[in-house]
């Protein structure tokens, strides 16, 4: 559970703006209380913004640990994804928009998580949020939760985030910049992501960052695959 602390604390010290959930936040929806309790605790310290995407593992099913979870009384600054098939948060302090699909049930096999974005809206910064396996050529073929190639490419936003896979990884396809952001549970690192303007042009640079736990033997109920900001 302590790795999630370091990512919190790291999210306070460097005063980000935001901070995003890319699914499996917990292993499974069979989480003790004292767990996600804990979690909530780190929740709530965060000043800024935070989205969570419900994933594979922590589903919205009607056994949730989301559910369980007070969110809207001791964490208000955070946001939980829960429209079927999508949904836009909108940060007009921030210029930013944030999309994606949560996963609502463990047999949700056919989910597309980036299949069939909505327009981008009139914010600067236009970012996508997903939890699935990125279809990297037709060994990948057959798997859950497909994201296609092209489906990043034509997504028509400026940055997506992506759990499923507990790696730090570079998936950016043609203008759009796409990230696999790692775990800092399972191969202790996150990513900072910095937004600018560059000459009239927008730059994203991904940027992993080491979640060192001690002692690293640590047991727990928390994923966090998928945490950036």
């Amino acid at each position: 559970m302590y790795a999630f602390k370091i990512v919190v604390d790291k999210a306070i010290e460097e005063k980000v703006d935001l901070v995003l959930i890319a699914g499996d936040f917990f292993d499974h929806n069979r989480i003790r209380k004292d767990v996600s309790d804990y979690v909530l605790d780190q929740l709530a310290r965060l000043p800024m913004p935070t989205v969570i995407l419900p994933g594979n593992h922590d589903p919205l099913d009607e056994n949730s640990v989301y559910w369980r979870m007070d969110l809207k009384g001791k964490a208000p600054k955070v946001h939980l994804i829960t429209t079927k098939g999508g949904e836009t948060v909108s940060y007009p302090e921030l210029d930013v928009a944030v999309w994606g699909k949560p996963h609502v049930s463990y047999d949700d096999i056919e989910l597309y998580p980036l299949k069939d974005p909505p327009k981008k809206g009139k914010e600067t910064w236009q970012l996508g949020i997903g939890h699935g396996h990125f279809i990297r050529d037709q060994g990948d073929m057959g798997r859950s939760y497909p994201i296609e190639k092209e489906e990043i490419a034509q997504c028509d936003r400026d940055y997506v985030a992506l759990g499923h896979w507990d790696a730090h990884m570079n998936i950016s396809q043609s203008e759009v910049v796409a990230y696999y952001v790692g775990s800092p549970t399972w191969v202790g690192t996150s990513s900072i992501v910095e937004f600018t303007m560059e000459n009239g042009g927008k730059n994203v640079k991904v940027e992993p960052f080491p979640v060192k736990v001690d002692p690293p033997t640590e047991t727990t109920q928390i994923n966090n695959r998928g945490a950036t900001f």
